[in-house]
């Protein structure tokens, strides 16, 4: 018939895409500033396993983004030092917790 339209070019959607899982990202830019200021000067340890680890799982949240930025305060003389006391203490989180925490 001429002028029949069929769905022939409608997109199709999987619905094995509508229903799975989703992941939440949390991206603090301020997470790592946080954690290396309470170790490096309150002298806390163990700070993101029990302050922020628990939160994080309690709100779903899979995967944490840890940006490193350093205020304009320090620059440009101390942004190294900041900077690295940072990627310390990411290490550091990752590593107290292995069993529930992995760097990728």
């Amino acid at each position: 018939m001429e002028g029949d339209q069929t769905n022939a070019a409608a997109p199709r959607v999987s619905i094995h895409r509508l229903s799975s899982p989703r992941v939440i990202a949390d991206a603090h830019v301020d997470l790592l500033m946080e954690l290396a200021y309470r170790e490096r000067r309150l002298g806390e340890s163990d700070v993101f396993a029990s302050t922020w680890l628990p939160l994080l799982e309690q709100g779903g949240v899979a995967l944490q983004v840890c940006p490193i930025y350093v205020d304009v305060t320090v620059q440009p003389e101390g942004s190294l030092r900041e900077a690295l006391s940072m990627v310390a203490a990411f290490h550091r989180a990752v590593r107290e917790s292995p069993e529930r925490l992995a760097q990728v």
